[in-house]
């Protein structure tokens, strides 16, 4: 399966997805950054294969408010697809607001969606102290599992 990186910065408002394909797109908020951000995920090709993973880290005020609907077209017979958003709030005052949505159109498709938003697993930063690494380190390192697609 082919990997496409998405600017989430500037994503369109419709795109069509290529059959067996993988959309990946990262968002890391800092400061008092904002990323609102709609689309919709257009399916033509039948026998299609595809998933879509978006991540975002959110620091100080940040906020990330994603809309994202697949829609599977009349004809798109077959298709097989995901989406999957996950949220991470390191600051206090961060925030996200996550909306997947199916728009189906024809009968014999395998599509779902999938959304979290939540904070590091403080029983996982205390596990990686206390095996000698550093709070910022333990931190990092977890960030990095979690950004990694």
């Amino acid at each position: 399966m082919k990997v496409v990186n998405l600017d989430l910065t500037k994503m369109p408002g419709s795109i069509l997805v290529k059959p067996n394909i993988r959309l990946v797109g990262k968002y890391i908020g800092k400061g008092s950054s904002i990323l609102k951000t709609a689309s919709v995920f257009n399916f033509k090709a039948s026998q299609s294969i595809s998933r879509i993973d978006i991540r975002a880290v959110l620091y100080d005020q940040s906020s990330f408010d994603f809309d994202g609907i697949l829609r599977i077209e009349k004809g798109a017979i077959e298709t097989d697809t995901y989406l999957s958003v996950k949220c991470l709030l390191i600051g206090k005052e961060s925030k996200a607001k996550v909306v997947p949505s199916l728009e189906i159109l024809e009968s014999s498709v395998k599509a779902g969606h999938g959304a979290t938003i939540g904070y590091l697993d403080p029983v996982e930063l205390f596990y990686l102290e206390s095996k000698g690494l550093s709070r910022d380190k333990a931190q990092s390192l977890l960030l990095n599992a979690f950004l990694k697609l």
